[in-house]
Order: C-alpha cells, then structure tokens, then sequence
C-alpha cells in the first residue's frame, strides 16, 4: 500500500513532514504500511482531542458542527493542500517571527516571566519543585511526562508557519526561535511536573484528581492529567488545537500573529476572576 493511502496522509501537503518523509524510505509497499501503522496511527492516537474527534464525528447531528469537527481533524493533520494565498499569509506570518522573535535574547527572557501564572496557579513551592525536576527528572516524573499528551507544546505552532517546499527557509525560522523555544519547553516542564507533584501529593484532597479517582482512574493517570491541565492553563496550547479558525486563513495568521498569547493570558485572568479570584491577586502581587 502506497505511504499516501491512508485518509489521514496527504502527501506531499502532510504536515508532520518527518513521518512521511520516514515513510517514503522504505520501497516494499508492506514494510511503508508498517512504518504507517506505527507511526502515523501511535502520533493520533496519543492526542486526545483527536480521539474524541473521531468518536463523537458520526453521532454529530448538527451539520455545522459536523462539518467543522470534519474540517478541523483535518486541518490538524495537514489534509488542504496550501493554495497561494495561503502561502503568501504563511511567509508573511512567518518573515514577522523571523524579525519580531527570531534571534531576540530579550523574547526569550520575556517568556521565562510567564512561570508567573505556574506560581499563582499551583503556588511558589510547587513551581520550585517543577523546576528542579525540569532540570533532571526523577524516574516517576519521566514516566509521568511521556504520558503528557501536550509535550509538542511550541513545536506545533511553528509548523503553521511552514512553507511547503521551502525547508530552508523553515529551518532558518525554527534555528532563529531555538532559545525561546527552549524557554517555551522549560516553562511547560515546569508547569508540568509542579502540577503533577501537587496532583499526586494531594491526592484525594485535590478536587480534580478526586474526581477522575471516582471515575476508576489511578493515582498516578489522574495526577498526570491534572500537571497537564496546569500546563494547558498557564502556558496555553498554541498550533491548529489552540488557535481559532480565521486565524489559520490566509488572511488571519498574518493579520493577528502575535495576538495569540494576550488572548489566551486575557483568558486566564477571566478564569481567575470568576472562578478563583485569589489567583489573580496572587498574579498581580507577585
């Protein structure tokens, strides 16, 4: 079976570029299928998002959120071939990078201070922790951040500002925002691993683990789910999950580049205002 037969493959628009070019370097059609199977299906299945996607697409009822449930797994994967104004918006998107972040010490710097939403959400002792455990993690903490579904973090939004066959040019933007990215990881880590630590500590006592617990869920998985969703809270998901339709066209990604991260913050702070406003005077104090 040729590696662009599966629905989910669209080569050569394919988005996670690697795993088909991984593919294509097998000539026997059997061993492609494997690499496929092994591959291509492990990356959607350890997205749960994706996995709901799939589930609840045939039991939709309403057509227009079928038909953008139906549009957006798709978009995720790469499936709409980039037409030329598609292309022109993603240069441009990605040229102001190059020249807003690309290579910039202070960017990055500017980045480190968003551990400050890490501190009012799960407090300083937690943060700390996280972050001697980003530095050299522990054996359970390693284990608990390959289940992380939202490790790319970073990574996945940098590939909405690929230019298909310009990897030159893509390479330059990635080398240009290698230290804020790594910042960006850092930061997740952080987030991560405090948020794991006082999942797993607090146990029971932790209404979001106590939660899943009553659900079947261990200690462990539940603890896990919950440093995710601390990570997902204060250092937000970016790439096709965490961005709005219009902001993937051709017209949005150039136009509202940088207005990712002060919605997503505004976001938090009416989280906080509603729902735990003691944070949000722990963020305005610290």
């Amino acid at each position: 079976m040729p590696y662009y037969a599966s629905p989910f493959v669209a080569a050569p628009q394919f988005k996670h570029r690697e795993l088909a070019n991984l593919l294509v370097d097998k000539i026997s059609a059997s061993d492609s299928y494997l690499n496929y199977l092994t591959h291509v299906h492990r990356y959607i299945y350890d997205q749960p998002v994706l996995q709901y996607g799939f589930q609840v697409l045939p039991r939709i009822k309403d057509p227009y959120v079928k038909a953008y449930t139906h549009w957006f797994l798709k978009q995720y994967y790469g499936m709409f071939g980039k037409d030329v104004a598609a292309q022109i918006g993603t240069t441009i998107a990605a040229m102001e990078h190059l020249l807003g972040l690309g290579f910039n010490i202070r960017s990055a710097l500017v980045n480190a201070t968003q551990n400050v939403n890490t501190i009012a959400e799960i407090g300083l002792d937690y943060t700390i922790r996280g972050a001697n455990q980003a530095i050299t993690a522990s054996p359970l903490l390693q284990r608990a951040w390959e289940k992380c579904a939202l490790r790319p973090g970073f990574e996945e939004y940098l590939s909405l500002l690929d230019i298909h066959r310009f990897k030159t040019f893509n390479d330059l933007v990635r080398s240009s925002m290698y230290l804020f990215q790594k910042v960006e990881i850092a930061n997740r880590k952080i987030a991560f691993f405090g948020g794991f630590l006082k999942g797993y500590e607090e146990g029971t006592k932790n209404p979001f683990v106590a939660d899943l617990m009553k659900r079947g869920w261990t200690k462990f998985d539940a603890a896990v789910s919950y440093g995710t969703e601390v990570m997902k809270k204060t250092q937000f998901v970016y790439g096709p999950i965490g961005v709005s339709k219009y902001m993937q066209t051709a017209v949005g990604r150039p136009a509202m580049v940088f207005t990712t991260f002060p919605v997503k913050q505004l976001e938090l702070f009416v989280d906080w205002a509603r729902n735990n406003p003691e944070k949000l005077l722990a963020y305005i104090f610290i």
